[in-house]
């Protein structure tokens, strides 16, 4: 019956805010709280829910037809119910998503890091290799006994040295 739901809106109200539906309520006579009850004078639901705000303010609406059904009522505290599950399985969902956008970024960075470093190890290995092969040929070119049998001196390898770079600029 409608009066039932109406009667069931005013017991969530006080049950779920703590408040009584009425002002005064437990203090004024019961004629006192037929003629509220008849004007409507419930005060509004605060501090809950904003959809179980909604529906005791429906099941509180004076008009008898406007009120929900039983069925209605019974479905809409199953979905309130099942709220804060989707609303947790929601938020793991955004956490797993900024879990894996953080971890792809990161591996991302290394990868580039790791890419970097590759190249700069290859360049140095090559000026390294070239240094060798400049040395070696430093040394395979140039007569160790120098003219006429002499020792080359160490000054004497450098200027070679010297000239062979200023020849590759």
């Amino acid at each position: 019956f409608a009066s039932d739901i109406y009667s069931l809106g005013l017991m969530f109200q006080e049950l779920f805010t703590g408040v009584s539906p009425y002002e005064n309520w437990p203090h004024s006579s019961l004629k006192e709280r037929l003629a509220l009850a008849q004007e409507g004078g419930a005060r509004v639901v605060q501090g809950l829910d904003p959809d179980l705000s909604d529906l005791i303010g429906r099941m509180k609406t004076l008009d008898p037809f406007l009120r929900p059904t039983a069925v209605e009522v019974a479905h809409r505290l199953q979905v309130l119910e099942e709220k804060p599950v989707r609303k947790r399985r929601r938020r793991l969902t955004v956490a797993a998503i900024v879990i894996l956008v953080l971890f792809s970024t990161g591996s991302t960075f290394q990868a580039l890091r790791i890419a970097r470093e590759r190249t700069r190890a290859n360049q140095e290995t090559e000026t390294t290799r070239q240094t060798l092969a400049f040395v070696d040929s430093l040394f395979e070119r140039t007569d160790p006994m120098g003219k006429e049998g002499a020792v080359t001196s160490i000054k004497e390898l450098l200027d070679h040295g010297r000239r062979k770079l200023e020849d590759l600029q």
